[in-house]
């Protein structure tokens, strides 16, 4: 849910945007809070389905709200505060399940 978010705040802030800064974006947006509650248990033998909406769009920050369903049902759902970010701000994210975040710079924000 908070990388659906995430990746819907990001979506919204470059809809309107030249497709050059859409090539090379200068921002992502990064978690700053998130709050799940959690419906009922959700089976591991279904599919999911995820719904973002986008609640509130400022400069330098984002809300938004995401619902997870499965079987046409609502497991849980959730309200993210997205940050912006720039995008070269040395955070990575790594597949490798030893190395899950490694921050080399501050986040000028």
């Amino acid at each position: 849910m908070d990388c659906h978010c995430i990746c819907t705040a990001i979506a919204e802030y470059y809809k309107n945007k030249s497709q050059k800064e859409k090539e090379t974006p200068k921002y992502w947006f990064a978690t700053a809070s998130l709050k799940v509650d959690f419906l009922k248990p959700t089976p591991i033998n279904k599919p999911v389905q995820l719904r973002a909406t986008i609640k509130e769009m400022h400069k330098k920050k984002a809300v938004v709200t995401c619902s997870l369903y499965s079987g046409g049902e609502e497991c849980a759902r959730c309200e993210l505060i997205g940050v912006r970010v720039p995008a070269n701000a040395g955070i990575y994210v790594s597949a490798h399940p030893d190395i899950i975040l490694k921050q080399t710079d501050t986040l000028g924000l």
